[in-house]
């Protein structure tokens, strides 16, 4: 028999930790600099072993060494590069639809009319590094089809022998990578057909937008990365998440998709969302599922968390820096006063689009979710006390439905401007125009949170446009969003190596300079001075080991280097020797010397004309041996 209870033997479970902006250090969230993906101060404290101020040390000094602005002589700790992510998000219910009773897959007789579509996004977009899909309703939402709902995560758990997606996933990311890729190809070298396009991009075109990571699926929810193949080694530690939001099946026929990634050592996260729909065209249905729309944000936001398998940590959605909010969000039209029943509503909008080429922008003031977020504006930093989002000194585990549209964005959208194109839905399949049972509403949206996110663009793709004849195959037009995403990547070589200055410096100036001979104010001086001196050397030492790479052979490049190691080791232990006499004379109390009877407040005063007399001894003295082993050199040479 076993010292310890069954329940013990195994041990109780133990949390990951959860990654949070909230250092605790007293800075302003230094710049949101990130080390893979986690946060600079997080990134220290579970790696490093220093100590709160040591952090903090660090921290300041990658900061100043990162500031294009000033000047610094250590090179490559802090390099700035610049993201395009591109953003596309659709509705393709009114495509699904026609196989309620066929079971799975993609109508065939869509798929060349639906790449196009797609491929009209991309050309509107223009150049992109990154390109996120979010697909809402794949599959029909039928009750039959909510009962034998699949997701990504619980087929991966479920069977851990099967690889592959189910067959509606699979034909519509083959699809998406035909449609995202073709406008790679010379209209006149064009293949046929969808499938032809998928097959053509994956063997010869080098520059095509490959999928990242792998389609994160709920019920009738889709969300995939694709990047360009070049950026495949750049991007790291994928995750995914799902969060079903309806009430009775919780199927995901109303819910979120998420994913995240490290691009450049900045963390990405993207939500995929259909919120709760309104079912009839009443004011008192249209505020009841507004509030309803709310709490599903709320959940997203508080609820979707993912763990890293390269580290070992939770992510929760708030610990990311560039944050994405896509999808058919629901939002609708406020009635007007004098618009008593729905069909006058209607005519209303549907006549204030079709007036003019930008007459459907005096509906903006009607919109539920510009009205919400014209509360709000300025727009949220990542860093104000008024949010109380990710960078909130109070976590950002608890935000309530009453405060969470604070805490997005919407790209080119402000106080007195909506969204910059005409409302999405409902259009009439194959139409063109607008269906008469919804009144008209931009309920496609791309939110943002981020300080870091640039957006460049924002618009729709008619579909009545784009296909000839002209007709719409969704009742819903696809929007996407363009933005330019700042990425600061941090040298984890040179980050250890300036950590370990710190370190030396930290742990040696305490015995140097009792503290009843430095204030605090003087130990930091000697801090700053310490690290400047060592930082002189370091482009005589750069390039030198740069000519030895170029000139050792590839035996004896390791040699080499640590021969020159110790050499600079001991130039700065001749160096330091013979100045700390030189520095030690040259520091003087004004409140008498040390034994008269205690310690003194008082600061200690440099004699800098002492210390530079000093100095220059030393130089001089320096010099002229070197200048003696050199002629001694030349000697034994002749």
């Amino acid at each position: 028999m076993g010292c310890c209870s069954a329940r013990t033997t195994v041990g109780t479970r133990k949390k990951l930790p959860e990654v949070s902006w909230h250092c605790g250090l007293g800075l302003p969230y230094f710049h949101g600099l990130e080390v893979e993906g986690i946060p600079l101060d997080r990134y220290l404290d579970y790696f490093s072993g220093l100590e709160p101020q040591e952090r903090h040390q660090v921290i300041t000094r990658v900061i100043e060494e990162g500031d294009p602005s000033t000047s610094s002589s250590r090179p490559g700790i802090c390099h700035r590069k610049q993201v395009r992510v591109g953003l596309l998000s659709w509705n393709v219910g009114g495509i699904s639809d026609h196989r309620k009773g066929q079971g799975a897959g993609v109508e065939e007789a869509v798929k060349d009319a639906t790449a196009e579509v797609l491929s009209a996004a991309v050309a509107d977009l223009g150049a992109a590094d990154v390109i996120v899909v979010g697909l809402q309703e794949i599959i029909s939402l039928t009750p039959s089809n909510a009962i034998s709902a699949t997701s990504s995560t619980n087929e991966a758990h479920k069977n851990k022998s099967f690889y592959g997606w189910p067959e509606t996933v699979a034909e519509w990311v083959k699809l998406l990578a035909g449609g995202l890729n073709r406008r790679g190809f010379q209209e006149q070298e064009a293949p046929k057909n969808a499938d032809a396009w998928h097959l053509r991009l994956c063997s010869e075109d080098h520059r095509a937008y490959v999928l990242y990571g792998q389609p994160v699926y709920l019920f009738g929810l889709l969300l995939c990365v694709f990047c360009a193949a070049p950026m495949l080694k750049h991007i790291r530690d994928f995750g995914m998440a799902e969060k079903a939001l309806d009430k009775t099946l919780q199927s995901g026929a109303k819910g979120a998709v998420a994913c995240r990634f490290v691009l450049w050592d900045r963390s990405f996260c993207f939500l995929n969302c259909h919120l709760a729909a309104t079912t009839s065209n009443s004011q008192r249905c249209n505020l009841r599922t507004f509030r309803q729309r709310l709490r599903q944000l709320e959940k997203c936001w508080n609820e979707i968390k993912f763990k890293s398998h390269v580290n070992q940590m939770v992510y929760p959605v708030s610990a990311h820096r560039a944050i994405f909010l896509l999808g058919d969000t629901n939002m609708r039209l406020v009635n007007k006063d004098h618009c008593r029943q729905a069909k006058d509503f209607h005519n209303y909008t549907t006549q204030a689009i079709g007036a003019t080429e930008g007459g459907y922008e005096q509906l903006w003031s009607l919109d539920q979710l510009c009205q919400e977020l014209t509360k709000h504006y300025a727009q949220p930093s990542m860093g104000d006390e008024v949010s109380v989002g990710c960078m909130n000194a109070m976590g950002a585990e608890n935000v309530s439905e009453e405060k969470i549209l604070r805490l997005w964005q919407e790209p080119l959208v402000n106080e007195m401007q909506g969204p910059p194109f005409p409302p999405t839905f409902k259009l009439a399949v194959p139409g063109p125009g607008y269906s008469r049972k919804r009144v008209p509403a931009w309920t496609d949206r791309v939110l943002f949170r981020s300080d870091h996110a640039e957006p460049t663009k924002y618009g729709s793709v008619r579909q009545a446009k784009v296909l000839t004849p002209p007709r719409n195959l969704s009742d819903h037009d696809p929007v996407y969003a363009g933005f330019t995403v700042e990425c600061t990547t941090i040298h984890p070589r040179h980050l250890g190596t300036l950590a370990r200055e710190v370190l030396e410096i930290s742990r040696s100036l305490p015995q140097r300079f009792p503290s009843t001979q430095l204030s605090q104010r003087a130990q930091q001086q000697a801090h700053a001075f310490h690290a400047s001196a060592l930082d002189t050397a370091h482009p005589e030492f750069e390039e030198m080991s740069r000519r030895i790479n170029d000139r050792a052979s590839v035996h004896q490049r390791s040699e080499a280097s640590q021969l020159l190691q110790e050499c600079q080791e001991e130039c700065w232990r001749i160096l330091s020797e013979r100045l700390v006499w030189t520095l030690t004379q040259s520091v003087r109390e004004e409140c008498g010397p040390e034994d008269d009877g205690g310690s003194t407040d008082e600061e200690p005063q440099v004699d800098i004309a002492k210390l530079r007399v000093g100095v220059q001894e030393v130089l001089v003295q320096m010099r002229q041996e070197l200048s003696k082993r050199s002629s001694e050199r030349d000697t034994i040479s002749l």
